[in-house]
């Protein structure tokens, strides 16, 4: 079962500890490791706000959104839970969208799902430049 709720503060170590490949494999390209991560995204999250997916009652995915930007999260167990993960994600982003106006979001993640992924969620590929993408969602 999906469920959402705000998010707590005790939620970003449980989704951090099963950390999903495609977004450990961004971490290390962009040059950061998980304990950098953590932090900044405290900071972003206290700076807007978060929702956090439950999948079977445990916490695998946070999405925030601070000012015009996003910042995404995810287990592995997120991506192993396919549709269901992706339907509950897609109207997270609409409420957001609907509540913020269109939102943006910046990956340079190397899997090779990623724009797939995005376009599910309802993005827009606005921008291209190297290995690093720029998502718009209205």
């Amino acid at each position: 079962m999906i469920e959402t709720r705000p998010f707590q503060p005790l939620d970003l170590p449980l989704v951090m500890s099963g950390l999903s490949d495609q977004h450990l494999a961004e971490l290390y390209k962009s040059g950061h490791n998980p304990v950098d991560v953590f932090h900044s995204l405290m900071t972003f999250i206290d700076a807007g706000e978060a929702v956090t997916i439950f999948i079977d009652g445990r916490a695998q995915a946070i999405l925030a959104v601070a000012g015009k930007h996003t910042w995404f999260v995810a287990s592995k167990a997120y991506f192993a839970a396919g549709p269901r993960a992706i339907r509950a994600s897609r109207r997270i982003m609409r409420d957001m969208v609907a509540k913020h106006g269109p939102l943006f979001s910046t990956t340079a993640s190397p899997h090779k799902d990623t724009h797939r992924w995005m376009r599910v969620l309802g993005a827009a590929l606005q921008e291209k430049r190297g290995e690093t993408s720029r998502y718009i969602f209205r």
